[in-house]
């Protein structure tokens, strides 16, 4: 897992996503495998497919609060609004102390203004 990490820092992110995929092929009920292939998914603009990584994440371990921050970024990414708004507003419900979160969800509430009333 560690050396998935470390490339994923490095910047190295196909060989990151083979090592995590590597680790759900071996253990495909370990959610923080799922969620850091999403994260380099994410990194790696494949938003679509990052989104199914964090869909199975959150089948394993629904209180993973990081995968639903995750969400809330693929959402943005991928044009939605109100379902980043819902993902922020879980993550947040999960851990209250994320503070780039916390932000979010005021950005987004404010560009929703309007538009949810």
């Amino acid at each position: 897992m560690q050396m998935g990490i470390d490339l994923m820092q490095s910047g190295q992110l196909r060989a990151a996503k083979a090592v995590f995929s590597y680790i759900i092929d071996q253990d495909n009920k370990f959610a923080e495998a799922w969620n850091k292939r999403a994260t380099v998914l994410f990194f790696m603009g494949e938003f679509e497919k990052s989104k199914i990584d964090i869909a199975q994440t959150l089948a394993l371990e629904s209180n993973h609060f990081g995968a639903l921050a995750g969400l809330g970024m693929v959402e943005v990414h991928l044009g939605n609004p109100k379902a980043a708004l819902e993902a922020y507003k879980s993550a947040a419900s999960i851990n209250p102390h994320l503070l780039d979160v916390k932000k979010a969800i005021i950005r987004l509430e404010e560009e929703l203004k309007g538009v949810l009333t």
